[in-house]
């Protein structure tokens, strides 16, 4: 979302734009926005996606991946953990975890996730 504002891009023409070439899996990441902006953008990615045969992962927000309907939720370490945000968003969700040190996916692998994800790569301001 703060990227997008970065480049003067409307968030849901960006998802449009991704479908159109192909993109078939998006994360909505919006750490700045609240949660009813958020959840109005989430609907409109997630039936634009459904349309396009593409699926839509909230980051960080169960809450909003579950009103959505959203097939995805990717948390962070300073998130729901990982049993919280299965709670929520219930079995058949993909549920997606941050980590970045070894100790972190170690203890991650008998979580109740779906992918792992580790990094970060590079730094970001969020």
């Amino acid at each position: 979302m703060e990227v997008c504002a970065a480049a003067g891009r409307a968030p849901l023409d960006v998802v449009r734009a991704f479908l159109a070439a192909g993109v078939r899996l998006i994360q909505l990441r919006a750490k700045l926005l609240a949660g009813g902006p958020f959840l109005d953008l989430a609907l409109a990615a997630v039936a634009e996606a459904d349309a396009a045969g593409a699926a839509i992962v909230v980051n960080d927000r169960a809450d909003i991946a579950l009103l959505a309907r959203a097939p995805g939720l990717h948390v962070g370490q300073d998130d729901l953990t990982p049993a919280d945000a299965r709670r929520v968003v219930g079995p058949d969700t993909w549920l997606g975890l941050s980590t970045h040190t070894e100790e972190q996916w170690t203890g991650a692998l008998g979580a109740p996730i779906s992918y792992l994800a580790i990094g970060p790569v590079f730094g970001t301001r969020t």
